[in-house]
């Protein structure tokens, strides 16, 4: 009877950590899926000016944000030579990246949600020339 309730707190011991393991990857993923997809959030949160006028619309923003973010001499009124300058051995991976990974979480939102998009895009549009 001692050796079965041992095996049984083994078992137990084991399914514990198991369990735990388990959950901390559950938080990750969950903690990682609220940072994705901030600009559909925005973009589909109904107390917000935008709205959904064409598919694809948050994947395009999120794009054209990572790539200001990587080369932000873009944005400025005299980018000069308009290359790569040194200081993009800064904002590309510190920026631009963390935007890029993003940007690809947007495109998988979009094309979850690409029915309800296109529908809401006809619509607008269709209103728009009446």
């Amino acid at each position: 009877m001692k050796e079965l309730w041992s095996n049984l707190c083994f078992y137990g011991r084991c399914v514990k950590v198991v369990c735990r393991e388990w959950w901390r990857k559950v938080f990750a993923v969950g903690v990682l899926a609220c940072a994705c997809g901030c600009v559909n959030i925005y973009t589909r949160c109904p107390t917000t000016d935008p709205q959904i006028t064409r598919c694809y619309q948050s994947t395009g923003t999120a794009t054209a944000l990572a790539l200001v973010c990587s080369f932000p001499q873009m944005m400025s009124d005299n980018p000069g030579d308009g290359g790569f300058r040194w200081e993009n051995c800064f904002t590309i991976p510190f920026l631009g990246l963390p935007c890029a990974v993003d940007a690809a979480c947007e495109a998988v939102v979009d094309t979850v949600c690409l029915p309800c998009d296109w529908w809401l895009s006809e619509a607008r549009e269709r209103k728009e020339k009446q």
